[in-house]
């Protein structure tokens, strides 16, 4: 089976998780809970995003973030996209990310507030991202994923 085929099936299984279970509570952040259904709005739009800002499916985008909940939309909307989501170890030094941005080559990249210097370092040189997001951040060619997922608040994104 080929990548874009499992992202296919990764998509079918959320969209039954999300009629089976739309009212319930998927995801509780920072004692706030989430529905599946609010989760699957968010994940859409971030996914309408991407494809806007040019992002093909088989496109890498690659997420520098810690666990919070943007971590689950930008990862499901990646894949709703029909792109390969790429998390890279936070604790990385920003070589080691350079490394792996240089190798994986992707088209975008969504950083989190926290790892705003480190990925601004390791971008360095990287010529294959052409979308640069923050999470909870602009600046330096990154505009705010904030803006791409209507009812997600930055503070509970920004984990």
């Amino acid at each position: 089976m080929d990548d874009l085929q499992s992202l296919h099936n990764l998509n079918k299984l959320w969209d039954r998780a999300v009629r089976l279970f739309a009212d319930r509570t998927a995801v509780i952040f920072e004692g706030q809970p989430t529905s599946y259904r609010e989760l699957d709005a968010m994940i859409r739009a971030f996914a309408a995003g991407l494809a806007d800002l040019g992002v093909q499916p088989g496109d890498r985008v690659a997420l520098v973030m810690p666990n919070c909940l943007h971590s689950i939309i930008c990862y499901l909307g990646a894949i709703r996209a029909g792109a390969i989501a790429l998390p890279i170890n936070i604790r990385l030094r920003p070589q080691e990310m350079q490394f792996i941005l240089q190798d994986a080559a992707p088209t975008a990249v969504v950083a989190h507030q926290s790892l705003r210097a480190e990925v601004v370092e390791a971008l360095a040189g990287v010529e294959t991202v052409r979308h640069r997001l923050g999470l909870g951040f602009e600046g330096e060619g990154f505009r705010d994923v904030a803006e791409m997922t209507p009812g997600s608040s930055g503070s509970r994104g920004s984990g």
